[in-house]
């Protein structure tokens, strides 16, 4: 039987470059789409194995490396943020947070450019595996 009521989760990565094999995510987004309850909303900074962020991905995301090491307000959620933590606690909460709203469903990601995102998260999991 076809699951007809699928899960729509928007998702959204940031990432310290472009390149998979020597970028980082340092952001990690997601919202339910069409709800509008706060608990629908998932997003967890990463502290990336670098002693800075490049100037460039700064200026474009307005994450700094002092905002990742100690944490502080986030204005794209309003909310105190504390300081990031590693990919693998990050990504172990992203899953628990689709899993508790899929109950089961089925989940379809939506995102403005999925294939660099995903990308992005496959290569921070061959990393972490390895």
């Amino acid at each position: 039987m076809v699951n007809d009521n699928p899960l729509y989760i928007v998702l959204d990565v940031e990432t310290t470059g472009l390149d998979a094999k020597t970028s980082h995510v340092i952001q990690i987004a997601a919202k339910v789409l069409g709800s509008e309850h706060e608990d629908d909303l998932f997003s967890e900074y990463i502290l990336p194995p670098l002693e800075e962020l490049p100037p460039i991905i700064e200026e474009i995301t307005g994450i700094t490396y002092t905002f990742l090491r100690n944490g502080g307000y986030d204005y794209a959620t309003g909310n105190h943020v504390n300081p990031a933590r590693e990919f693998r606690d990050v990504y172990l909460d992203f899953q628990s947070f689709i899993n508790e709203r899929a109950s089961g469903r089925p989940v379809c990601f939506v995102a403005h450019n999925a294939r660099f995102d995903i990308s992005m998260l496959d290569s921070e999991l061959r990393r972490w595996r390895v």
